[in-house]
């Protein structure tokens, strides 16, 4: 059995009051958890915590992995919710909750045995790691490079980019040559990255440029 590490908070985020101090008494004769209304609260250091115990409402979840993304990193959630949506649920474990619970719990066994069983060491988590540290790696590319990394994606050769993006072959050569430094990796390192990013061939991103010129970028999980 995994031991816990007792100086690591158990983070609880619920807006309700009532579960939320339901849940914080089944835990704090054991752990300290630190309770918060909504993941807009999390502090500074949000990686601190040995597991996050979520309540599905109010976009927590999306922005918990939007926080870690922030970071390179992952921390386990749990997730959990009154009413149970199955293909939520499918959605939620696909980006990288480790459990989603039905509230009242039932049959967790004793507070320790569950935080045992979440809290897991980061190694179980290897691959939600690898996917935020790189898409906070591809975070630095600029469109034109990331539409030259998606024609690396699809097989393409360096002037069947250029017939797809209408540009020179030189110019796209310019692309590639800017984003491989950026990331300081060569091309099979790149294509891995955008793999284990979770881009698709179609969707990599979502770009808020184009609505209202920010200029900024965020990535698709949906």
């Amino acid at each position: 059995m995994v031991a816990t590490d007792f100086d690591a908070p158990v983070i609880l985020i619920d807006s309700d009051d009532r579960r939320r101090s339901e849940i914080r008494k089944m835990f704090s004769n054991q752990f300290r958890v630190d309770p918060l209304d909504c993941a807009d609260e999390i502090g500074s250091n949000p990686l601190k915590a040995k597991l996050y115990l979520v309540s599905d409402e109010q976009g927590n979840f999306e922005k918990l992995i939007q926080i870690f993304l922030v970071y390179g990193e992952f921390a386990p959630v749990v997730l959990y919710s009154e009413v149970i949506c199955a293909e939520r649920v499918v959605r939620c474990s696909r980006d990288g909750a480790i459990a989603y619970l039905a509230y009242p719990f039932s049959d967790i066994g004793s507070p320790h045995d569950f935080i045992n069983k979440y809290a897991k060491p980061s190694s179980d988590l290897s691959y939600f790691q690898k996917r935020s540290r790189s898409q906070k790696a591809l975070k630095v590319l600029t469109p034109r490079e990331i539409e030259v990394l998606m024609g690396l994606c699809e097989g393409r050769t360096a002037l069947e980019v250029a017939e797809k993006l209408r540009l020179s072959p030189k110019t796209v050569d310019a692309h590639r040559t800017k984003m491989l430094k950026k990331l300081g990796v060569n091309s099979i390192v790149a294509v891995r990255m955008a793999a284990e990013a979770g881009w698709t061939l179609t969707s990599p991103i979502i770009s808020r440029s184009a609505a209202d010129g920010s200029g900024d970028y965020e990535y698709n999980v949906a």
